[in-house]
């Protein structure tokens, strides 16, 4: 596992590093802001085991699957000798409430919550990029670009139950991607660019930390903290970006 694991960070640091040796005519160094429709597609999976939940052998969890469509970002490009570049961006954030409730309203008027839970979630994205653009002179339409970027990020998840079944659940977690970005562009003007990037994810790693508000419990068994790291390529991710020279 360790050996391929190894073999998946190497490849795309070998690419870029081979990529550097690729002759290119220089452009002037310049500094580009970028708006991105970042990841209109983009499909996150996150499971939380909670807390002191064993019954019968079974572990009981929360099972969240996101799919973005549109999801609007900001960047701002720094183009530095021989076409290397930095990129700085928020990739995304979002701030939801979702109540999702199966009601029953008896003959005496009265309503009943039948199952369901009331979720708030809080998620924020950021990028820092290292990469190079291929660019065969000013006049040239279209361009390549590879890049390998750090994606910190913060994910904040609680779900209240809307019957007494079970109690209110919380659960953060902070950490960071790494990401290999191939791209291609098309030149518009001398001053705005079109740009496609499709951001594979290499590695997850995070520390997560659980909280199942059941006060009968003491705070050993309702809280639960630990450091995962995933390797494999995920995180499906696909940006469009109109990028506006300053």
């Amino acid at each position: 596992m360790k050996k391929n694991t190894s073999c998946i960070a190497a490849i795309p640091l070998l690419i870029l590093f081979c990529a550097g040796a690729i002759n290119s005519q220089e452009v002037s160094p310049s500094q580009w802001l970028s708006v991105n429709l970042t990841a209109f597609l983009s499909s996150e999976n996150a499971g939380y085991r909670i807390p002191a939940t064993i019954n019968g052998g079974s572990e009981l969890m929360y099972d969240l699957n996101t799919t973005n469509f549109i999801n609007p970002g900001i960047a701002f490009r720094k183009i530095k000798k021989n076409n290397w570049f930095e990129e700085y961006a928020l990739t995304a954030i979002s701030l939801q409430k979702q109540n999702d409730v199966l009601l029953v309203k008896e003959d005496q008027g009265i309503t009943e919550p039948l199952s369901g839970s009331n979720k708030r979630a809080f998620a924020l994205w950021l990028r820092y990029e290292y990469g190079k653009w291929f660019s065969k002179g000013e006049g040239q339409k279209i361009h390549y670009g590879l890049g390998l970027g750090l994606d910190p990020f913060i994910l904040i998840d609680r779900i209240v139950p809307a019957t007494s079944a079970t109690f209110p659940f919380k659960a953060e977690r902070i950490g960071a991607e790494v990401r290999f970005i191939p791209r291609i562009g098309y030149q518009i003007s001398p001053k705005m660019l079109l740009e496609l990037k499709v951001p594979v994810r290499l590695n997850k790693t995070y520390a997560e930390h659980t909280v199942l508000e059941n006060p009968v419990l003491g705070d050993k068994e309702r809280m639960e903290r630990q450091i995962i790291s995933e390797w494999g390529i995920g995180g499906l991710q696909c940006a469009l970006g109109l990028n506006i020279r300053l």
